[in-house]
């Protein structure tokens, strides 16, 4: 009977190495609009402006996945908003 066990060996301690110094870019335009007693708050917000894809973190053990990024920041993101006051 064989028996195979994977094992994974950290290369890198926890906090040896660090990814680039993350730069991103976020930008809101707002407007407020005033109907009598009303008040209305528009706002648009674009995230990532520059559309870079840094590294939050990556695989730190020995592999054929070793420094394989685990996540990235997003693509750009528009987020459209509205508040009524009355």
């Amino acid at each position: 009977m064989l028996i195979t066990v994977a094992t994974t060996v950290s290369l890198l301690a926890p906090g040896e190495a660090y990814e680039d110094r993350l730069q991103q870019l976020d930008l809101r335009f707002s407007r407020r609009l005033r109907f009598g007693p009303y008040s209305l708050s528009t706002n648009a917000d674009l995230a990532n402006v520059f559309n870079r894809a840094d590294v939050y973190s990556s695989n730190t053990g020995y592999g054929a996945n070793w420094l394989v990024p685990y996540e990235v920041a997003g693509g750009r993101i528009l987020r459209l908003s509205a508040q009524l006051e009355f």
